[in-house]
């Protein structure tokens, strides 16, 4: 039962209790208890304005207490950002291993490996469809992870079905990319590996 239900069976019985007894002391003695009945209905409808007031006093306590959880959170999150160093420095881990951009050759696979010796490791892999270039280091212009797992094209306009994309397996020492052989947006590819302790 929530509050608003409650206050308000609470006040129907004080009314209805009053009415009644309003009615026996009427009854009883109609001339001279008049101010007792009119007494009891002030303190009613008094119960009634200072419990408003009283539920305006907890909302504002509530409100209180939810602006001191949130100060809380920020000074906990300032003091973790303080701890780590300035802002010049890395607040995120670098990884274990970084492949850095390496070119992808359709229907082919690429073998890197890491040495790790084990497979208790999380792996970030992106690829890029920019073109193949001369410069090194290799620096797409933008990247993304379509087609990862593989993707299956069905293109009616050429009455045609194929894979696209590249898909990976990992064991303990090696990551193995493989790039389906009618692949057109994955001309790159980088992993990088962080162990999980």
């Amino acid at each position: 039962m929530d509050k608003k239900t409650r206050n308000i069976i609470i006040l129907t019985t004080i009314i209805l209790t009053a009415l009644f007894i309003g009615s026996v002391l009427t009854t009883a003695a109609p001339e001279s208890d008049s101010n007792l009945l009119e007494d009891v209905w002030n303190a009613i409808f008094g119960i009634e304005d200072e419990v408003e007031v009283i539920s305006d006093d907890v909302n504002v306590l509530k409100s209180n207490l939810d602006l001191l959880e949130r100060i809380h959170e920020l000074e906990t999150r300032v003091a973790i950002l303080e701890n780590g160093g300035s802002s010049s420095e890395l607040q995120f881990p670098p990884p274990t291993m970084d492949s850095g951009w390496l070119s992808l050759t359709p229907g082919e696979d690429l073998t890197i490996v890491h040495n790790l010796e084990t497979l208790n490791y999380f792996v970030y892999f992106m690829v890029t469809e920019d073109e193949p270039s001369d410069v090194t280091p290799f620096t797409p212009s933008s990247f993304h992870n379509y087609g990862t797992g593989g993707a299956f094209i069905e293109d009616y306009t050429i009455e045609r079905m194929y894979d696209t994309g590249t898909y990976w397996e990992a064991t303990s020492n090696t990551i193995v990319i493989y790039r389906y052989p009618d692949d057109t947006v994955c001309n790159y590819g980088r992993v990088m590996i962080w162990v999980i302790s």
